[in-house]
């Protein structure tokens, strides 16, 4: 029996043993606190969405429940048993053990909301609703996922982790740029999506908990978590995700669509963070949790947790990272979007990157990034050395 009957099986049993779900937008999946599974409202992941939205018990899906999925996907099952990675949400299942259950987080919103906007088919107000959505922090351009093993005990967490691009989130980001006509916005400018802050009052104030400084910019459908200071000229486009608790976006500072920002984390005054519209599934720029950004840089790619960022470095696709410790190039992570394969940056977590020259030739060298052998938990960003022995010849 070819696939698309298994599923044909599958769709008619869930047709008789659930009630429907459209409402449910996405339901977010976390083991010991973790999130290893996003599972949206779109086409190819509806059918897993409406089962294990149905049989979850509340915010769990325990051995009842997980029964319950299983029973919808019997058909499926000797595939995925046969082609593991084939069917990645029954992968996680299947694994599970008596003793263990996954915490489930819905997001709820109007009737198939992401798969209108997914499929290029929304009304202005869905449109709307999908930025009121990357607005609350409710759906993200990215989700940080976590890395399991499965064995005789059932899952367990590696420690790793990887982003993931979650296509829904910048299919929303980008329908918003023609959710809203052309308008007046306070007494000077004319554009045609909102101030995040438009009509709030003294109490949404209160309860965001954002220091929105006079001079700065944060556009609606940029979620700004609470803890978070934006000095004059910092600008946040519509998608970003800032996750607050200490973050500093100093003067005139950018955090571009779609990008991303951790707990903690310092952005220097001029520096900027790109964006990403296109092509559709392409990872947007990450900083981690407590990374530190010095003044007038530009970051493209991944920044791990805990790293520090001399000035003026410039991180861009395709430039070399060279690591001080092994003398040897940080080779970048790779993505592939139909045919073609992308190369994103990365500054491992905790190191010190900082701007360098490798040696082409006698007479010409090459902008690079170099990390330093010391740790970031051992320098402070004012102590970075700037001299000619970070130079590299290869």
């Amino acid at each position: 029996m070819k696939s698309n009957e298994h599923e044909a099986k599958c769709h008619d049993l869930l047709s008789r043993l659930t009630k429907p779900s459209s409402d449910v937008a996405v339901i977010k999946l976390f083991f010991e606190g973790k999130l290893v599974r996003v599972i949206a409202n779109v086409p190819g992941q509806a059918m897993s969405l409406r089962a294990i939205s149905h049989f979850a018990d509340g915010d769990a899906l325990t051995n009842r429940g997980l029964a319950g999925c299983l029973e919808i996907f019997a058909p499926l099952l000797p595939e995925a048993k046969a082609r593991p990675g084939m069917h990645p949400t029954l992968d996680l299942l299947l694994a599970l053990k008596d003793h263990q259950m996954l915490t489930v987080e819905r997001v709820t919103a109007s009737d198939d909301l992401l798969s209108a906007i997914v499929s290029g088919v929304a009304s202005q107000s869905q449109k709307k609703e999908g930025v009121d959505l990357l607005d609350r922090g409710l759906i993200r351009c990215a989700e940080r996922m976590w890395h399991y093993a499965t064995g005789p005990e059932g899952i367990s967490l590696t420690g790793a982790s990887s982003w993931v691009t979650q296509e829904y989130g910048v299919a929303a980001m980008n329908g918003g740029f023609s959710a809203f006509p052309m308008m007046k916005i306070g007494d000077y400018f004319f554009d045609k999506v909102p101030l995040k802050t438009e009509g709030w009052t003294q109490d949404d104030f209160d309860r965001a908990g954002v220091r929105f400084i006079p001079g700065c910019f944060v556009r609606k459908g940029a979620y700004i978590g609470s803890g978070t200071t934006i000095m004059p000229g910092g600008i946040v486009n519509i998608g970003a995700y800032v996750d607050g608790a200490g973050v500093m976006i100093d003067g005139g500072a950018r955090v571009a669509t779609g990008a991303q920002v951790g707990k903690g984390v310092k952005l220097g005054a001029g520096s900027g963070i790109e964006g990403i519209l296109e092509p559709t599934g392409r990872l947007p720029s990450i900083i981690e949790d407590n990374v530190r950004v010095g003044a007038n840089c530009e970051i493209c790619g991944i920044i791990e947790e805990g790293s520090v960022i001399a000035s003026g470095v410039i991180m861009a696709s395709g430039k070399k990272i060279f690591d001080l410790r092994t003398g040897v190039e940080v080779e970048p992570r790779y993505m592939a979007i139909g045919d073609t394969f992308y190369a994103i940056p990365v500054i491992p977590r905790g190191r010190v990157a900082v701007g360098g020259v490798y040696q082409k030739t006698a007479e010409f060298g090459i902008d690079c990034i170099l990390l330093l052998e010391k740790d970031a938990s051992d320098t402070r960003l004012a102590e970075v050395p700037k001299n000619a022995a970070l130079y590299l010849k290869v």
